[in-house]
């Protein structure tokens, strides 16, 4: 075309437009188009027509691409010097190198890669010249020496690809490290930390060290926690080694099933101090070695008193007032988890006692305290429930089952049947204890073996010979053993005797309403001494003529007390002063 046209006009002379040109789907074709400048404004522009007959004026920019002429210069990269460290902020050296045309000066572009960051060293400019008539540049890579504890970093340059003025060549990308100068850090956690005799589950904990790995690193540490070295596997050396490269190092213990009842109990790796060799982020982790036994009914004190136990009976003045149970672990517990019994053995008639109250008694063991004076004379039935709240710290239920090899009568009957547990979770424990005042050699009867008995624990100030409290009128025991007990005593044995107070004998098997099996009623009782006191007594209350005395005496009339000592009217079984009992009277009364 030799003359010019405005902008965007395609139709002024008919050599703006070529032949026909057919093109193929897919491929690129080269259009050169040269443009020489005249005077005035000057513009060029290519159109095209679409096979379909549309035209595109001009061809847009999405259907074009620059092309450049192959370069005559090649350009490569190596890593000159590829150790950097923080220590005296050695730098690495990356060099840039050409061949073909090396008049010219050429700039050659690059990216940035690898686990550095830009804080860890001076930043790049992501370009290098290379001088005219020089064959190479270099790029330094100078570290930052901060306080960061850190392995190892990389630093990655990569030649930017094909430019108008040079062509990336083979090597095109290098690599340099920067050491750290700082001091690794090590690290413990529990990666499991819940291990079980159950199965058995597998604890793990796993020792980490962040910083430079290049060199073998030994880490001692010490052993804490309830658990001892031979609830798991295997036997732990006290040390971890890292060996050269090795960030992580896993321990993994292996509870042991030991068939021991007992808590949940805990093992404590703690990272040894040696500031020297590494710092310490965290210094120590614990794994739980859960039991999978349930807890047990491991002993039963009745009243406080050593080795009277499930099956006994407390003969002194306070009938059964504490019980304490003790448990072959911690556990938690609330007062539904307990119910208390009066009972009848004879009748299987009960009576429901409510504890004043139901305490722990440290972490294994409770205390039941029984109202004062709730059960006198009597066989108490206590139930520990196992399907209640009655929990281990690991959530097991109570196994309260009768023992083999123990009694066989499917209770606690006696110390034998102690630690109770037949393997099951959620069996009741259920015992009995015993009240009778008097009955000192504690076979279940009031028999003349008793007063001498009570003669001796009074001298030995044995706490079952505490009747009363000093004073008169009614006195509860006191837990002091003085005269006034011999008085209260005095009252509980003839009373006893007069009334055949005793306890039948435990049940062979427990029935449904608590009642003994197989129990026979125990004969009546011969008189004490060789007199029945009741028939003595009887003889005593008969009418008297006018202005005879009459042999039977109690209080004056008026109800003062008699000049004797302490002899108050409930506690002493003595004829007194004589009184005379109108002839119209047909009763009288015999004060105890």
């Amino acid at each position: 075309m030799t003359g010019s046209t405005t902008p965007q006009q395609w139709d002024k002379y008919a050599s703006q437009k070529s032949a026909a040109i057919t093109l193929q789907a897919g491929q690129r074709y080269y259009i050169e188009v040269l443009h020489k400048e005249g005077t005035g404004s000057d513009n060029l522009a290519v159109g095209w027509q679409l096979p379909g007959g549309a035209y595109e004026r001009p061809i847009p920019a999405t259907r074009i691409s620059p092309f450049f002429p192959t370069p005559d210069i090649t350009v490569t990269l190596l890593a000159t010097d590829a150790s950097a460290s923080e220590t005296g902020l050695d730098k690495a050296r990356f060099t840039v190198t050409r061949t073909g045309n090396l008049v010219p000066a050429v700039t050659v572009y690059y990216t940035v890669g690898g686990t550095a960051s830009p804080g860890d060293y001076n930043a790049l400019s992501g370009y290098v010249t290379i001088p005219a008539n020089a064959a190479s540049a270099t790029i330094d890579v100078t570290p930052v020496n901060d306080l960061d504890d850190e392995p190892a970093e990389t630093v990655i340059l990569t030649l930017s690809g094909s430019h108008p003025t040079y062509a990336a060549g083979t090597p095109d990308s290098a690599e340099a490290t920067i050491a750290d100068n700082d001091l690794p850090t090590v690290r413990i956690v529990a990666t499991d930390s819940n291990a079980s005799e159950a199965g058995p589950d597998p604890g793990a904990f796993t020792f980490t060290r962040i910083g430079d790995c290049s060199v073998e690193l030994i880490v001692p540490y010490g052993i804490e926690g309830s658990a001892s070295s031979d609830d798991y596997t295997p036997a732990l050396g006290g040390s971890v080694t890292f060996a050269p490269g090795v960030e992580s190092v896993p321990v993994v213990i292996t509870p042991v099933d030991d068939h021991e009842n007992e808590a949940n109990e805990t093992l404590t790796l703690r990272i040894a101090d040696n500031p020297s060799l590494y710092r310490i982020d965290a210094a120590a982790a614990t794994v739980t070695i859960e039991d999978n036994e349930y807890p047990t009914v491991t002993a039963v004190r009745l009243n406080g008193r050593a080795g009277r136990g499930p099956g006994s009976i407390d003969p002194s003045g306070i009938g059964v007032r504490t019980l304490e149970v003790d448990f072959s672990e911690p556990v938690t517990f609330t007062q539904d988890d307990v119910t208390v019994q009066a009972v009848d053995l004879t009748t299987g008639e009960s009576r429901a006692i409510t504890p004043a109250s139901i305490l722990p008694l440290g972490d294994a063991a409770m205390v039941i305290t029984l109202p004062d004076g709730s059960a006198l004379d009597t066989w108490v039935k206590v139930t520990l429930l196992g399907s209640g709240t009655l929990l281990d710290l690991a959530g097991w239920h109570l196994d309260g089952d009768a023992r083999p090899g123990g009694s066989g009568r499917g209770y606690i009957y006696d110390a034998g049947d102690l630690p109770t547990g037949d393997g099951t979770e959620g069996g009741d424990a259920v015992f009995f204890v015993g009240s009778l005042r008097g009955d000192m050699d504690r076979d279940r009867a009031m028999t003349a073996a008793d007063k001498a008995a009570f003669g001796t624990k009074w001298r030995a100030g044995d706490l079952d010979a505490d009747f009363r409290g000093v004073g008169f009128g009614a006195r509860p025991p006191d837990g002091r053993i003085t005269i006034a007990d011999i008085n209260g005593f005095t009252s509980a044995y003839q009373a006893g005797l007069a009334t055949g107070r005793h306890l039948d004998e435990l049940p062979l098997t427990l029935g449904g309403s608590g009642a003994a099996g197989g129990v026979t009623e125990l004969p009546a009782l011969p008189p004490a001494g060789g007199v029945d006191i009741l028939a003595a007594a009887a003889g005593q209350v008969i009418p008297s003529a006018a202005g005879s005395p009459s042999p039977l005496s109690g209080s004056t009339a008026d109800g003062a007390p008699s000049s004797s000592p302490d002899n108050s009217t409930d506690d002493s079984l003595q004829l007194k002063r004589p009184r005379t009992v109108p002839s119209d009277s047909g009763t009288a009364v015999l004060r105890i």
